[in-house]
């Protein structure tokens, strides 16, 4: 049995001794192929006693790149620092793993350079700083030597399995076979050669490429590691613009954040930086740096400037996402007062557009919809058709809420085609969770769940969080109506998650109230009160009536179920109240029916027959087939309890046609 590692087999003597055994063709030769991650998980247990938690699989294959040896080393200085014993505890993270090569690694990869020829060496240093794609032509450029040379040194480190060839149209690349032999020869490289070596790549890419923008990135990390940082700064920024232009979000924060290194902290150009890096971070979700920046803006922003009035909607969007709404609206107003002197702008009907928002998230639809519309009217006279198409989307919101579903798609469709033309994707995204929501209020479940699936594959490309969240949430609210209640569940955990994350208390109340309304669906009543608590106390603090009002009724259904029909009739009381104020159709015809159970309960059935009549009213008005059904259901058991046989008959032959209508089964 003999053991050799790939590049060693061309050394003499061994390579004669191996060709001794070729002419006779009695040997087996087995080529050992790296391991795969289930096969370094497998590894682990062997070594450690028990299973691995997958990050450390994962970060370990990731690192070694399926490596044995190179596992083994990582384990063995794991062991050292005790990192083995923390996971044992369950309190390991992957984070708290050094970053630097182990020992053993280092030692070994360091052997197998030490006998290289010097120019060999130096080849391999210029390749290390150049990156993880060696492209032969900047590695002769920087090189400086003779084209033919270079292939022979090429061409040894090849054959000793140190490089790798990927050959391509044009052009000849090359890469290490391991990102460990990289690495060591990099940091091994004295820190003023690194230096000067990013300064010739970085130079002569620039030379040699036709488009900076495409490699702006690669550029921007020579000139940062050489210290040149107008270069530097220039490309990072590139690269940030370039990364937002992908939807890659978090790329651009990222070059964003390295810019802002470059810049002394009273320098007025950070402004720019952190005008940029907002939006962004409001995208994402990230609080509390994005109170950070927004407070570092303002420190250097001038009062009279427009960019201080830009960040003044940055805060109110801010203070939105905190449900803040009271002061939201203040600040929306103030700078609606100042905005009017320069007459219908764009800045003021995105003022509008906010303030909009501020009124809709509190239910005051009556004001909303007059600030979204005149908003749209401004737009359209300015001919910004991508913003219009977004306040016809806020305008359709509010006309579906008032039961007008067929006037509100026609809304949404225009705008869609609007923001398709425009390639928002975000927008689209909106559009396609109105529809769904369209689609589940007609009891479409499958066709709803088909556009909120759509809704959020686009808000998790843009990387827009919010946006994801509320995906999952309308899709668990699809599960929920056919009372698949483990899929529901985990839709509303996933996105009580997010919103956690974002602190979008709002949000993070609808997400309780719906787990809530999964427990009383499958009679765990005391659980359901629970999260219907927790939810109305966060609605109720925020100023959220459209929630509060679905909570209170929710609360009053279970109170009813349990034959408390003083704590129903005082939560569904409360709830009629709210959806009254707000004009929210649909809620009010459900208070009114559960409403008419009580009085009905208790025996009072002039009062009972009044709230199912005005509930019918309200779901005739809506089209909502299968509740008026179920009223008229209801009517004709009541008529026939007050003797009236007549009525009762009239209201069950209309609760027939109306179930043949719909397609239901039941009689």
């Amino acid at each position: 049995l003999l053991a050799v590692r790939e590049g060693e087999r061309e050394k003499n003597p061994l390579r004669s001794f191996l060709n001794s055994f070729t002419k006779e063709n009695n040997y087996h030769e087995i080529h050992l192929t790296r391991l795969k991650e289930e096969d370094v998980s497998r590894m682990l247990k062997s070594i450690l006693g028990f299973n691995a938690p997958a990050e450390l699989v994962n970060y370990l294959y990731t690192e070694t790149e399926g490596n044995p040896f190179f596992i083994v080393e990582y384990v063995r200085r794991m062991a050292d620092e005790g990192t083995i014993s923390e996971i044992k505890k369950g309190s390991f993270q992957v984070e708290t793993i050094k970053k630097t090569i182990p020992p053993g690694i280092k030692d070994i990869i360091l052997a197998r350079i030490a006998p290289l020829r010097d120019i060999t060496k130096r080849i391999l240093r210029i390749a290390s700083v150049i990156g993880e794609e060696i492209d032969f032509n900047v590695l002769l450029a920087v090189s400086g030597i003779n084209e033919g040379f270079l292939f022979d040194v090429l061409d040894e480190l090849l054959k000793l399995k140190i490089l790798r060839e990927d050959l391509r149209l044009g052009t000849e690349v090359y890469s290490f076979t391991h990102s460990k032999i990289r690495d060591v020869v990099y940091e091994d490289m004295p820190h003023s050669l690194r230096k000067t070596l990013h300064r010739k790549i970085g130079n002569t890419l620039e030379e040699m490429s036709p488009d900076a923008e495409q490699i702006a990135e690669e550029l921007a990390h020579h000139f940062l590691q050489a210290r040149e940082e107008e270069k530097a700064l220039k490309y990072l920024m590139m690269s940030a613009r370039k990364a937002e232009k992908l939807y890659a979000f978090e790329n651009a924060l990222s070059h964003y954040e390295k810019a802002l290194t470059l810049i002394p902290p009273s320098r007025k150009e950070r402004l720019d930086i952190y005008m940029s890096m907002i939006p962004l971070l409001h995208v994402l979700g990230k609080r509390k740096r994005e109170k950070f920046i927004l407070e570092k803006a303002f420190a250097l922003a001038d009062e009279k400037d427009e960019r201080y009035r830009e960040l003044l909607r940055h805060r109110i969007k801010y203070l939105i996402s905190l449900s803040s709404y009271h002061e939201a609206k203040e600040l929306c107003e103030s700078l609606l007062n100042l905005e009017k002197r320069a007459g219908k702008s764009p800045e003021y009907a995105e003022t509008l557009m906010l303030l909009g928002k501020v009124h809709y998230l509190q239910a005051y639809y009556d004001t909303a919809l007059k600030a979204f519309e005149e908003a749209a009217e401004i737009w359209k006279e300015l001919g910004d058709n991508s913003s219009y198409a977004k306040a016809l989307t806020q305008i359709a919101r509010i006309l579906n809420k008032r039961g007008q579903s067929r006037k509100s798609t026609e809304y949404l469709s225009r705008a869609f085609e609007v923001l398709q033309r425009a390639g928002d994707r975000r927008g689209m995204a909106e559009i396609y969770c109105e529809q769904g929501i369209i689609h589940l209020e007609l009891s479409e479940f499958e066709k709803s769940r088909e556009f909120f699936q759509k809704a959020h594959e686009l808000y998790t490309e843009v990387g827009d969080k919010e946006g994801e969240a509320r995906a999952l949430h309308l899709e668990g609210n699809s599960n929920l109506s056919v009372s698949d209640y483990e899929e529901a569940l985990s839709k509303f955990e996933r996105a009580l998650e997010i919103r956690k994350a974002i602190d979008d208390k709002r949000r993070m109340a609808a997400s309780l109230a719906n787990m809530g309304l999964i427990y009383q669906s499958i009679g765990n009543n005391e659980k359901a009160i629970e999260y219907y608590r927790s939810a109305a106390a966060i609605a109720e603090e925020i100023g959220d009536r459209d929630s509060l009002q679905v909570i209170l009724n929710n609360m009053g259904t279970i109170y009813l179920d349990e034959s408390n029909l003083g704590e129903a009739r005082k939560s569904l009381n409360k709830a009629l109240k709210i959806a009254r104020e707000i004009k929210d159709r649909s809620m009010e015809s459900t208070v009114l029916i559960n409403l008419g159970n009580i009085a009905w309960q208790k025996g009072k059935l002039d009062e009972a027959e009044k709230a199912f009549l005005d509930a019918l009213k309200v779901k005739s008005g809506l089209h909502d087939k299968e509740s008026v059904g179920l009223i008229n259901t209801n009517l004709s058991i009541l008529y026939l309890e007050k003797g009236k046989f007549k009525e009762s008959l009239s209201r069950i032959k209309r609760s027939l046609k109306m179930q043949k209508e719909i397609g239901s089964k039941s009689s």
